[in-house]
């Protein structure tokens, strides 16, 4: 069964991009690096997920979901800011396609 919290899986990616990470790699060496970190706010029970584990959960997201579930999030925040100005970026995660599955690339925006 899953041993990683998708909430835990998330918070890391999230977090690793938001600071340069590109691959599934870079995202799981930063999640080892920010590890003590992490557990103030979070209790990964197997420690931090594999790059492996990274790729497999990412390649099961569907695009337009997580787009709805971003785009509601961010409204919610938005609301809290009152006028304040949020500047936004986008990357795309080196390899996080699947042609042979035809999902696309994954897209974030981190502000």
């Amino acid at each position: 069964g899953p041993r990683h919290l998708p909430g835990d899986i998330a918070t890391n990616s999230i977090r690793a991009v938001i600071c340069g990470a590109e691959a599934w790699s870079a995202i799981e060496a930063f999640g080892r690096a920010k590890e003590p970190w992490f557990r103030k706010f979070l209790n990964p029970p197997h420690g931090i997920p594999s790059e492996g584990t990274f790729a497999r959960v990412f390649a099961t997201v569907d695009p337009d979901a997580f787009e709805g579930c971003f785009l509601s999030w961010s409204k919610t925040l938005a609301g809290s800011w009152q006028g304040m100005l949020i500047l936004i970026d986008g990357k795309t995660p080196r390899h996080s396609f699947d042609r042979a599955n035809g999902k696309a690339a994954i897209q974030m925006v981190s502000s």
